[in-house]
């Protein structure tokens, strides 16, 4: 039984954790190697939330307290 509504699995795809959760099932659980789109959406997710992250933190980085 599908815990979500079908309404609902379009907005779920934008979570990151989904896909990753979804990778580590498939080798963990299955025994499986996860196909290479699941592999894509994972690495580009990863890539794409460092590189914001990369931008937040140069952006701010002066205004970090620093006891060095």
């Amino acid at each position: 039984a599908n815990l979500i509504p079908a309404k609902y699995l379009s907005i779920l795809k934008f979570n990151p954790l989904l896909h990753y959760i979804t990778l580590m099932r498939e080798i963990l659980y299955n025994n499986a190697f996860p196909s290479l789109q699941l592999w894509a959406i994972t690495a580009g997710m990863a890539l794409g939330i460092t590189i914001i992250g990369l931008v937040v933190y140069n952006k701010l980085k002066s205004n970090f307290v620093s006891f060095y």
